[in-house]
């Protein structure tokens, strides 16, 4: 993974203890103020980072050499209950004791959390990490939170509301790499759910000119979050969120397609049931249909880098039906095989298959 320039540059290994807010940089981009303190020397230092690299910033993580650890420094794993998200008191960061942040005494009231009530314990979770949980999947996204019109510019605008047959028209902004099922599924209920459009919009409307960052919470519950947290005093100060449950998708079936992929089409069902206690990974409630048709005119030429993976044809294992032949490996989890073409079908076939019920990989 590349590293950051910032935390590269430090003379030890750090780690992240806090995010306070956006700013507008010289160059209009927009950046990230960021709070680190050593692994040896314990000195605090403030980064301005760019936006984009939101995705990696969970504070309590480690960065050895710029690069994010793979353990973090601080938190353990809980699993609390939320009755309604958006019941959420707006607090400061006043509320928070310094030795819950690690900050060396210093206590700073600018920054917004939101407080719930759990167990007998007061659920502190920082806005900004909210924020980075239900919209910050890539670079991409997070490039465009605070910009005006961001999401139009990568989705063909589509009325907020339930859509039984849901389709996204992708623009040439979203990179083809980003359009996964997971990543699709999490970008519909963005951009069409009310809910979540409501709470997308609100971040610009009521961060842009403030110190901190902040949103209006979603009116959903009960649901079941995974955390990595830090409990002092009555208090659980969410560190980084890692699943939540109770959201709900703006369709029946989702289609997609991208300008780059010549008559490429993808469609599967969004809704995923999520247990409690179950592995923050979401799966899937059924198979991906996600395949490109070959007109058989020999001048169109296939992108080789695109999404588009199978075609369910010929049933192998526990559901899965692919269309193959003699070359493919298969065993219970998955299929794997080279790119070849099926001429009964008209299509080329690449990529890898996953069985129905199984990850296709985590936010």
């Amino acid at each position: 993974m590349t590293a950051i320039r910032s935390f590269a540059e430090l003379d030890e290994d750090a780690e992240l203890l806090w995010l306070a807010g956006f700013a507008v940089a010289a160059d209009g981009g927009w950046i990230v103020r960021a709070v680190t303190r050593g692994l040896i020397t314990g000195k605090l230092r403030q980064h301005l980072l760019p936006i984009g690299l939101l995705p990696l910033l969970a504070p309590g993580r480690c960065f050895v050499g710029g690069r994010p650890a793979h353990t973090a420094q601080r938190g353990g794993l809980e699993t609390i209950g939320i009755d309604d998200v958006g019941a959420g008191e707006e607090v400061t960061s006043d509320v928070v004791p310094p030795e819950m942040i690690g900050a060396d005494g210093r206590k700073r009231g600018v920054q917004r959390l939101l407080r719930y009530r759990w167990n007998g314990l007061d659920v502190l979770v920082p806005c900004i990490e909210l924020v980075r949980y239900l919209f910050i999947h890539n670079k991409t996204m997070a490039n465009a939170l605070m910009r005006p019109g961001g999401l139009m510019e990568l989705c063909r605008p589509e009325q907020p509301g339930f859509h039984p047959h849901l389709h996204l028209h992708f623009t040439g902004r979203m990179p083809l790499s980003a359009l996964k099922p997971t990543f699709v599924t999490e970008f519909a209920w963005t951009a069409v759910d009310p809910e979540g459009r409501r709470s997308w919009d609100s971040v610009a409307e009521l961060s842009t000119g403030k110190p901190y960052v902040l949103l209006r919470p979603l009116r959903i519950g009960p649901s079941t979050w995974m955390v990595r947290a830090i409990r002092s005093e009555g208090m659980l100060l969410v560190l980084e969120l890692l699943h939540a449950t109770g959201r709900k998708h703006p369709c029946d079936t989702l289609r997609y397609s991208h300008p780059s992929v010549r008559k490429t089409t993808a469609s599967f069902n969004p809704n995923i049931a999520v247990e409690p206690g179950s592995p923050p990974t979401p799966r899937p409630s059924r198979e991906v249909i996600d395949y490109v048709v070959d007109d058989g005119d020999r001048s169109t030429r296939t992108d080789v880098h695109q999404s588009a993976l199978l075609l369910l044809c010929h049933k192998i294992w526990n559901g899965i039906t692919v269309c193959c032949r003699g070359g493919i490996h298969a065993s219970f989890r998955e299929a794997v095989w080279s790119p070849w073409r099926c001429k009964r079908h008209r299509i080329t076939v690449f990529g890898v298959c996953r069985a129905s019920g199984f990850n296709f990989g985590s936010r």
